[in-house]
């Protein structure tokens, strides 16, 4: 998407051009609201930031959890050939 800023009569006003794959859409901005903008556009990027490092924590958790769990299947195989081990040598008896 381009974008053409093109002064309108109104200093408080900007219209731009949006070129989109079909046609040129006109948009007109005013430029008191472009601080609110900007706050939002920051508010935006921390709350991405954010998500972003939630995420690899969460990741991060998910990957020990997982860990975890293949150690515990790995015991609990030892323990049940361990099992089976005296089983058998039980039944010798």
């Amino acid at each position: 998407m381009l974008r053409f800023p093109v002064k309108s009569s109104s200093l408080s006003d900007l219209t731009e051009t949006v070129l989109t794959k079909d046609k040129p859409i006109h948009v007109t901005r005013n430029r008191k609201a472009e601080p609110v903008l900007e706050a939002i556009e920051t508010l935006t990027a921390d709350m991405n930031s954010q998500f972003k490092k939630m995420r690899e924590q969460f990741t991060s958790k998910f990957d020990e959890l997982k860990m975890e769990m293949v150690s515990r299947d790995a015991v609990n195989e030892i323990k049940f050939e361990e099992l089976a081990t005296k089983v058998e040598d039980l039944q010798k008896i």
